[in-house]
C-alpha cells in the first residue's frame, strides 16, 4: 500500500509577542516597543506564509533587541527566525538560531519559549536525520511544555516523537505517545490549531512501514473523529475538507489491508 511522502515535524511556535513580558529594565524603551512591533508583523507575515517580509521583520526586530538587551524577545525572535528558517529549508541557518534561543530560554527559565526552540530542534534534527538528536530533543520539548502547562505544545511535540519513533521501528513507544497526544487535545476546547493537530496525529500513524498494529488504527481512528468534530463545531470548512481527506486516506488504507489479509 502506497504511504503519502513524510512531512516535516509541527511546530507549535507561538507568536513571538505571545512570551511574557520582557523583564529587563530597559523593556520600555522606544527601541524595545519598535522591536516588538516588528516582531508582531514579522510573526503574522510567517503565518500568512509572506517568508520574505516576515524574516526582514523578525531580523530588524532581533537587531533592536539586542540593541536594548531585552533578553526574553531576543530568545523568542532567535527561536522565531530559527523556526522561519527551517520552514525554508535553510537548516544549517536553523540550527544555531533555535539552539541560541534554547540556551537562551534555559537561562531565563522559560520554559515556552524552551518547549517551542526544543521541538523545533526535534523536527530540524528529524529532517537531518540525526535521529537520537531529534528524539532527545523531543523528550524536552514535551517536558517543557508540561511545565509551562501548554497541553497543546505538549501534544504537538509527542506527536512528533511518536512520528519519529515509528520511522524508528519503535512501534509500542510511538502509538503511547500518539495516544497521550490525542488525550490531550481531546481535552482542550475545539479550535482551528487544536484541529490542525488531531489531524497530524491521525495521519502520524502513516509512518508505519507495512500494516499497522489495530492500536495504531485506533488511535488514529480517534483522532480523525475528534479533527471532524471539532471542525463541525466551528463551522469551518476548510478544517473539515482536511479532516475528511485525511480520513478518508485512512479508511483506504485499512480496507487494503484486509484485502491483503483475506
Amino acid at each position: 500500500m502506497g504511504r503519502r511522502p513524510s512531512a516535516l515535524g509541527t511546530s507549535s511556535r507561538r507568536p513571538v509577542t505571545g512570551q511574557k513580558p520582557s523583564v529587563c529594565a530597559g523593556s520600555t524603551a522606544p527601541g524595545n516597543l519598535e522591536a516588538q512591533a516588528l516582531a508582531r508583523r514579522g510573526a503574522a507575515y510567517r503565518v500568512e506564509g509572506y517568508f520574505r517580509d516576515a524574516g526582514s521583520d523578525l531580523q530588524a526586530a532581533l537587531v533592536k533587541a539586542e540593541q536594548s538587551k531585552d533578553e526574553v524577545l531576543i530568545a523568542a525572535t532567535s527561536g522565531a527566525l530559527g523556526n522561519l528558517a527551517f520552514m525554508s529549508r535553510r537548516t544549517a541557518v536553523a540550527e544555531p538560531l533555535l539552539k541560541r534561543s534554547r540556551d537562551l530560554a534555559g537561562r531565563l527559565r522559560d520554559p515556552a519559549v524552551l518547549a517551542a526552540s526544543n521541538n523545533d530542534l526535534g523536527n530540524l534534527y528529524a529532517s537531518t536525520r540525526h535521529a537520537p538528536e531529534a528524539a532527545s530533543a523531543y523528550v524536552a520539548a514535551i517536558a517543557n511544555a508540561e511545565a509551562a502547562r501548554d497541553d497543546a505544545l505538549a501534544a504537538t511535540a509527542q506527536t512528533n516523537a511518536a512520528r519519529l519513533a515509528l520511522q524508528r521501528k519503535e512501534s509500542v513507544r510511538a502509538i503511547a505517545l500518539l495516544t497521550r497526544a490525542v488525550d490531550t487535545l481531546e481535552r482542550l476546547r475545539p479550535s482551528y490549531s487544536r484541529g490542525m493537530a488531531l489531524v497530524s496525529a491521525g495521519s502520524a500513524v502513516f509512518e508505519e512501514e507495512g500494516r499497522i498494529p489495530p492500536d495504531g488504527q485506533a488511535v488514529a481512528s480517534r483522532a480523525f473523529r475528534a479533527a471532524a468534530e471539532t471542525a463541525e463545531a466551528l463551522h469551518n470548512a476548510t478544517l473539515s475538507s482536511l479532516a475528511r481527506a485525511a480520513s478518508l486516506t485512512f479508511t483506504s488504507a485499512t480496507i487494503g489491508w484486509r484485502t491483503q489479509r483475506a
